[in-house]
């Protein structure tokens, strides 16, 4: 067997899975080097720190060298990897489900006299809070396309549904995300 050699020039994708599969030790090491970055910025936006955002990225990882024979090759292995940190930072989030309470936010948030820091990370935390209360499709559908900054066509292959599926749950989440965030919004 040989070992995967990554060369200079745009590595094919193709031998990458192929030394993944054979379990080739340099394949996985720049597998991890090439896509851990992009992972860990994604799984952040699911979890409130960076140490759990490790966690998730080494689920991730594990997951996809566990379930490499699956891969169809029908999306890039960026994209089915993306999927596979989106689905270990769900189920992340379903095992420790926050406990975090809108009154109590909302208290915190009509104590005058903050400074713009406090204000904001108050309100970061509120945000959080108001996207907590959405369906779980509809709180990825806000996360891929306001906070990750992807275009529906991109979250809808990410998400493995149509681009106007995607439009229906950003739709069907803003006035719930209205209402969580009624009492903020009027105060400003």
């Amino acid at each position: 067997m040989l070992a995967f050699q990554p060369s200079s020039h745009e590595l094919n994708e193709a031998s990458l899975v192929a030394g993944l599969r054979q379990r080739d030790d340099a394949a996985f090491n720049y597998f991890l080097q090439t896509f851990a970055p992009q992972l860990q910025r994604l799984a952040r936006r699911y979890v409130y720190s960076d140490d759990e955002a490790d966690d998730i990225v080494q689920e991730s990882f594990i997951r996809a060298a566990e379930h490499i024979n699956r891969f169809e090759g029908r999306s890039s292995l960026g994209t089915w990897l993306h999927r596979i940190t989106i689905n270990a930072a769900l189920d992340y989030r379903r095992r420790q489900r926050p406990q975090t309470n809108l009154n109590e936010l909302d208290e915190r948030m009509s104590v005058g006299d903050l400074g713009d820091a406090t204000l904001l990370a108050e309100l970061s935390q509120y945000i959080y809070a108001a996207l907590e209360t959405l369906p779980t499709r509809q709180r990825m559908a806000i996360s891929l396309c306001y906070l990750q900054g992807m275009t529906a066509q991109e979250a809808s292959r990410s998400l493995g549904i149509s681009p106007d599926t995607v439009y229906g749950y950003l739709q069907q989440a803003f006035p719930s995300l209205r209402r969580a965030l009624a009492c903020y919004i009027s105060e400003v």
